[in-house]
């Protein structure tokens, strides 16, 4: 989808194996590539659109937030998929009883086997929405923060 609007794309993974991956996807297409580096190695530069897709969970927040700022141009934005820690409410209620429901429909055969896609290793959530939140406004002034089912939620940010 992103290369349907932009010239260039630049991705970014810590795993070996996952990096791997994601660049024998795009093999063919010169406007990608990809990086196998931590966040903190990340190639230099500034870009019109910067996301983070599940992945702010794994890093400091308040730094990296501050950083990924920082790689946005005038104009651009910053966009975070991201997932937070379970805490009471009613989006936690809705996210629990269907869970089931949902893994049953992705997985009818109910193997229980990880996608050949999961392959990067993976760690839970530690802040909770209201903590995201708090940092995010402190270091994006204006950030829109929505949240949703399944523990995510959302911060767009135009520098």
């Amino acid at each position: 989808m992103a290369l349907a609007v932009l010239d260039r794309v630049t991705g970014i993974e810590l795993d070996k194996r996952a990096a791997e991956v994601a660049q024998s996807r795009f093999a063919d297409d010169a406007r990608v590539q990809v990086c196998q580096a931590s966040f903190d190695d990340r190639p230099s530069g500034t870009w019109d659109l910067v996301t983070l897709v599940a992945v702010l969970h794994h890093l400091p927040l308040q730094r990296t937030l501050v950083d990924a700022k920082a790689l946005v141009n005038p104009g651009g934005r910053l966009v975070v998929v991201g997932l937070s820690r379970d805490s009471p409410g009613l989006w936690s209620l809705i996210s629990i009883l269907l869970n089931p429901l949902v893994g049953m429909l992705a997985h009818p055969r109910g193997d229980g086997a990880s996608p050949q896609s999961a392959i990067a290793p993976a760690r839970p959530a530690t802040e909770s929405l209201a903590e995201i939140r708090a940092v995010a406004t402190n270091v994006l002034p204006g950030v829109q923060v929505r949240t949703g089912p399944f523990w995510r939620y959302t911060l767009v940010w135009t520098a």
